[in-house]
């Protein structure tokens, strides 16, 4: 019987006995508290109300006592009395309510009785009372109520020694029960000791035999005895003995294992050994250049490996016949030199012999009993006939490349054939990537030679250009000719069907005649057609023209930059080595190069103009500042003439307007050179007013703009009538002749008109010749045009707006064909091997060695120690490594773009305090500002203007304390932001409205601004617009400190103007603390421990990463697999996607995702179309995406930031500016 059972029996029968003692005893318990309710509820009660019923009646006695002696008011006494008296009538009733016994009935009858007489008599002696008649009250009382009130009282004491009586009997009963029950339960329990007794006295031996058969086999388990198990018998059929069982089961399992484990042992050596000798071959034989040597080196190596003492290996040659195998390389072998043995064949075919047959089944064959005269292995001491032959395919891409044939003495091992079979897979993959290189190599080659015939082309399309302009000459005077043609035809057509009204008899030979007509037509609308198709082709070529021209911007405007201040550098002669002639050459040769490249500039900006390329760049420009730039340049030049030159402002016009800066300045340069130029006595005055109706133009002007006219009056030749659109058109003057006495290209005025209309105005002309010239420059008040690159209007951008897919497809071609320019040259001789810890050092990162050159030499005449880089990547590592005072940084810079420099640079925490300045050709000078730089200079810059770079950067580093002003119109959080940001570096100025702050701008100079969105009544935007019309205040950096519940309007009109801002929740201490210190150049290791943690904590990203949800969008498994492990480390949820297509869909299905970094190469939908398609929806507009890409070239950032990236960045993936890329966007 099993334990189980046994314990189940006893158990049971414990229970039981438990149950009984246990239902027992309630029951005894319950009959107990039975009685004692009874005592309780019936004799106690009993007593307690006959006592309640006897003090009432007493009481009442008395104060009927108290009545007739006058010690109780009767009126009182009465009422008391009435009390009394029904309280007793109270308990009464509820006696009555109560069990009763019989003696107690006959006793509570006697009682009733005598308590409705003792009410009677009550009731008449208070009738006495109230009716004054005390005496028979008292005769009353004195005769039969204290008779009736003893009875009453008597009968209750009677009542209350039945119930004690009562008491006593029941209690003495009760007592009985309860010894009686005690002897039963000790009984009871007795029992149960012994019946549990006799349950362990059954059990116990089973359990221990159990055990003791389990310690036996436990002490052979640990000794590791496994087959002695099988020796042993288990009896016992309890859980004991199944357990036993069990143990036996696993140790004898467990001894099966450890024999198949030793067995897997074995085969992992094995496959160990196979591994190693692939590792070999991979090394060996991938460096090999020529698929023979591969083949040679392979059979020499591993035949031996194998066991083998004779080997060779056929090829197939893919060039030539596929089903012909070639004989590449021998072991111990014979091959026809006059070794001994049989000679092999250099050469078979596909089925011939095994090694054929191999090769045409791409089966391995074995032949383990090589027949006898077969062949035999010979040596120097003489030959012996192998054991064994086996030939194996090596195969590439289900495709057999060749064939390995092996021979031993011995048989093949199982393992020697598992290493074969892994040695040719590998050589397969080794041959095929050679002939992959040979092929690669070759279609080099090819591209070469193609590369340099679309050179040629391109030089003939140069050629063909001016062919193609004779060309169009000729066709408009045949599409002339041709109109003319078609309007005779139709006269003679009228002509005809008149005379066939009237000569009916003629129709005949009229029919004919229209027939004539319509081939006719036919010929001229093919002739149309043929027009427009060239007219087409002449559009696409100037389209060409100018895209070719716009894009050699820099490539024109850094070598002149170079001349111009090596010119320069030379005509002061410090060295004082030359003479006044040589001076004299060098002026010459600056003022030459000057007039070079505004001509160049000019041409550029047409081509520009022509290809769209033209960017408008708005912001607000103080008129009186305008006058006073245009002033300096052209005074010089008319006092030289003697001329009159003034400015005057009529009527009520606005301060400043808000337009193109650069581009008004240069078509008013334009303008008044011109005057001053054509001008020979009198004067030239510009006036400044609101246009006349008479200068107004309706196709161009904007409903419901204000306008602005600017116009310059000369007294000079004058233009004729006849001439005055000719002026406006490039290369032509009103005097085109070869004797012409002004000269000129003719660009000016095609220019300023063009960019007049850029900006969203016109240009007036009003002139008489002989007596002078006004035009009149009309533009808004305020820009609102496109701020991007504008479209032209000529003939190549209708054409592309008409066609868009074939221009696209053809501007793409001819894109693909410009070489990208020379490399640079190499990097000038620096001092990076000379710097001294005290040194002030400056990092010069310029693609153009001529312009670092003069940087260099500059900057170490200023006492700097300068490095130069020539690419961005480069100067961004030897930023960070060096870690220089200030860093001047092109733009256009080759692998790395000065835009990704300067943003990794600001957003590293080692590198962001160092001051950057901008020098390059792009215009868009806020942006840098906007993104940390101190300051932004156009190239190309003479040497006064380069002066003022090194005394910025000077006045940058020795400025100490840096100034800040802290505009916040709440007084604690004034407070509480001056203690955060102050310190020995920064001195904080503290005001709480606009106007103040305004004071102190004008009294005193400031490195940043701190403003409070919430300024009252728009005092903050009002602000920031006076600075903006401040060429000093304009370079101020200014951080908003803006709430969240902000209006949207004044937000969006305060983001216009300011650098950057900074939302007030939990984070924003940290958030203002690290944009001020990226504006005011801070170094982080020189704050206070307490702002450095804050700053750390903020550069470390927890609480930026935390629970953010990344979506990663790249093919390159690799790839996906190390970011995502980068990203998980921080906390982020990464989702994946391998193209655009299934990144659209985790958006749509993933409505959390904070930020997509996107691959730009996929397959099915690339990054630029995701992108694009992002952006395309309004509720992913300001998600942030940031583009990989292994793409280096220049534009590779204008792509990415046009199809709709928010940043960029270029593989291999540097983590720590990702990291810090990712964290910027995410704080947005």
């Amino acid at each position: 019987m099993k334990i189980k059972t046994k314990l189940g029996i006893g158990y049971t029968l414990l229970l039981l006995l438990f149950a009984g003692i246990t239902l027992f005893g309630y029951s005894q318990l319950t009959r107990m508290n039975s009685s004692l309710e009874l005592f309780y509820d019936n004799r106690f009660e009993k007593v307690k109300i006959a006592l309640a019923v006897r003090g009432e009646v007493n009481a009442s006695g008395r104060i009927m006592n108290d009545m007739m002696i006058g010690d109780q008011d009767p009126s009182q006494g009465v009422a008391d009395i009435a009390r009394r008296l029904g309280d007793a009538e109270r308990q009464y009733r509820i006696l009555e309510n109560m069990q009763l016994g019989a003696g107690e009935l006959d006793l509570i009858g006697k009682i009733e009785q005598l308590t409705e007489q003792y009410g009677v008599s009550v009731r008449q002696f208070i009738a006495y009372v109230n009716e004054g008649r005390i005496e028979e009250a008292k005769q009353l009382y004195a005769d039969k109520l204290r008779g009736e009130q003893r009875d009453v009282i008597d009968l209750m004491d009677e009542l209350v020694s039945v119930q004690e009586i009562s008491l006593r009997e029941e209690m003495a009963d009760s007592k009985t029960t309860y010894d009686w029950s005690v002897r039963m339960v000790a009984a009871l329990t007795a029992i149960g000791l012994l019946l549990g007794l006799a349950i362990v006295m059954w059990v116990f031996p089973s359990i221990n035999r159990g055990l003791n058969l389990l310690g036996r086999m436990a002490d052979r388990f640990s000794r590791g005895r496994l087959r002695s198990f099988a020796r042993i018998e288990v009896q016992s059929k309890d859980e004991l003995g199944e357990l036993a069982f069990l143990f036996k089961r696993i140790a004898l399992d467990l001894q099966e294992k450890n024999e198949r484990e030793a067995r897997l042992a074995e085969v992992q050596k094995r496959q160990a050994r196979i591994n190693a000798q692939l590792a070999r071959v991979t090394e060996l034989l991938q460096e090999g250049s020529d698929a023979k040597s591969v083949a040679q080196s392979f059979v020499a190596e591993f035949a031996p490996v194998l066991g083998a003492s004779h080997g060779l290996i056929y090829l197939s040659e893919s060039s030539a016949d596929d089903s012909r195998l070639e004989l590449a390389g021998t072991y111990a072998t014979a091959t026809g030199d006059g070794g001994e043995g049989a000679a092999v064949p250099t050469a078979i075919r596909s089925g011939e012999g095994l090694a054929g047959q191999c090769f045409r089944d791409a089966r391995p064959i074995a032949v383990d009993q090589v027949p006898s005269g077969y062949f035999k292995i010979g040596s120097g001491l003489g030959e012996i006939e192998p054991g064994s032959l086996i030939v194996y395919p090596v195969v590439y891409d289900d495709a057999v490349i060749g064939v390995v044939e092996l021979a031993s003495f011995t048989s093949f091992t199982p393992e020697s054939r598992e290493l074969l079979e892994a040695l040719c897979e590998k050589l397969g993959t080794i041959l095929n990537n050679i002939r992959s290189r040979r092929r690669v190599e070759e279609l080099l080659r090819e591209s070469q030679a193609m590369t340099e015939e679309l050179q040629v082309q391109s030089e003939e399309l140069v050629c063909q250009q001016e062919e193609l302009r004779e060309t169009n000459d000729k066709l408009e005077k045949r599409q002339s000719d041709l109109k003319k043609s078609e309007q005779r035809l139709q006269q003679q057509q009228e002509e005809l069907e008149h005379a066939n009204r009237e000569l009916t008899l003629k129709t005949v030979a009229l029919e004919q005649h229209v027939e004539r007509m319509e081939l006719q037509n036919k010929q001229i609308a093919q002739a149309n057609a043929e027009l427009e198709r060239q007219a087409l082709q002449l559009a696409l070529t100037t389209k060409y023209r100018s895209e070719f021209l716009a894009n050699m911007s820099h490539e024109l405007r850094t070598p002149l930059n170079s001349l111009l201040i090596l010119s320069e550098f030379l005509t002061e002669n410090r060295e004082g080595n030359l003479t006044e002639k040589q001076q004299e050459y060098m002026k010459t040769i600056h003022l030459s190069g000057t007039d070079l490249l505004k001509m160049i500039d000019e041409i550029l900006d047409l081509s520009k103009m022509d290809a769209g390329k033209m960017e408008v760049q708005p912001e607000w420009m103080v008129l009186d500042d305008l006058w006073a730039f245009l002033e300096h340049q052209h005074r010089p030049l008319a006092d030289a003439k003697r001329l009159s030159f003034g400015f005057a402002r009529e009527g009520e016009v606005p301060e400043s307007i808000r337009t193109d800066g650069y581009r008004l300045k240069q078509i008013m340069r334009n303008l008044l050179s011109n005057a001053i130029k054509f001008t020979e006595a009198g004067s030239v005055s510009l006036t400044l007013r609101r246009p006349h109706p008479r200068e107004l133009d309706p196709a161009r002007m904007d409903e419901g703009a204000a306008y602005v006219a600017l116009s310059v009056a000369d007294t000079g030749i004058g233009i004729a009538e006849d001439k005055s659109e000719l002026i406006f058109e490039a290369f032509r003057q009103a005097d085109g002749t070869t004797s012409r006495k002004y000269g000129g290209t003719g660009l000016g005025l095609t220019i300023s008109r063009e960019l007049a209309h850029l900006l969203g105005g016109w240009i007036h002309l009003e002139s008489e010749p002989g007596k002078g010239s006004s035009f009149t420059l009309v533009v808004p008040e305020t820009y609102s045009g496109p701020t991007g690159a504008a479209q032209s209007a000529n003939g190549g951008a209708e054409y592309a707006a008409s066609h868009p897919a074939d221009a696209a497809a053809e501007l793409t071609a001819v894109a693909a064909e410009q070489p990208d320019g020379p490399e640079p040259a190499g990097r000038p001789e620096d001092d990076r091997g000379s710097l001294e810890p005290e040194d002030k050092v400056l990092l010069i990162v310029e693609d153009d060695v001529n312009f670092a050159k003069v940087l260099l030499e500059m900057a170490r005449s200023r006492g700097f120690k300068a490095i130069v880089e020539l690419q961005g990547d480069e100067g961004l590592e030897a930023a960070k490594a060096i870690k220089p005072d200030a860093i001047l940084l092109d733009i256009q810079l080759p692998v790395t773009d000065g835009w990704s420099v300067l943003s990794a640079l600001k957003n590293d925490p080692a590198t962001r305090h160092i001051p950057v300045h901008v020098i390059s050709v792009t215009e868009q000078s806020t942006h840098g500002l906007r993104m940390g730089a101190i300051d932004h200079l156009r190239k190309p810059a003479t040497r006064e203007q380069l002066e003022k770079v090194f005394v910025s950067i000077r006045e940058v580093l020795d400025r100490m304390p840096k100034r800040l002003l802290l505009i916040e119109r709440d007084e604690e959080t004034r407070r509480s932001l001056t203690e955060l940001i102050v310190h020995d570096d920064v001195a904080v100025t503290a005001v709480g409205d606009a106007d103040d702050a305004w004071e102190r701008l004008q009294e005193e100079t400031f490195d940043c601004i701190v403003m409070d969105s919430g300024l009252p009544d728009g005092t903050g935007v009002e602000l920031l617009r006076k600075m903006q019309q401040s060429a000093e205040l304009l370079k101020i950096p200014v951080i908003v400190h803006s709430d969240s519940e902000d209006d949207e309007r004044t937000l969006r009109k305060m983001r216009y103007f300011a650098d950057s801002i900074v939302l007030k929740n939990v984070r924003s201490p940290e958030r203002l603390l690290e944009e001020t210190a990226l504006f005011l150049h801070r170094v982080e290791a020189d704050l206070p421990e307490d702002k450095r943690k804050l700053l750390g904590k903020l550069n470390r990203g927890e609480d930026a990463f935390e629970g953010k949800t990344i979506l990663l969008v790249d093919d390159d498994v690799r790839n996906v697999f190390a970011l995502s492990g980068v990203l998980e480390h921080r906390g982020m949820k990464v989702l994946t996607a391998e193209n655009g297509i299934e990144a659209l869909g985790k958006l749509e299905t993933e409505p959390a995702i904070d930020l997509v970094l996107t691959d730009i190469m996929m397959p099915e939908m690339d990054g630029y179309e995701t992108m694009r398609r992002i952006r395309q929806n309004p509720e992913w507009s300001n998600l942030p995406v940031i583009a990989l890409t292994a793409k280096a070239m220049k534009d590779d950032r204008n792509k990415c930031i046009e199809a709709g990236a928010s940043d960029y960045i270029t593989k291999p993936v540097n983590t720590d500016q990702l990291l810090s890329l990712m964290r910027v966007w995410l704080h947005r």
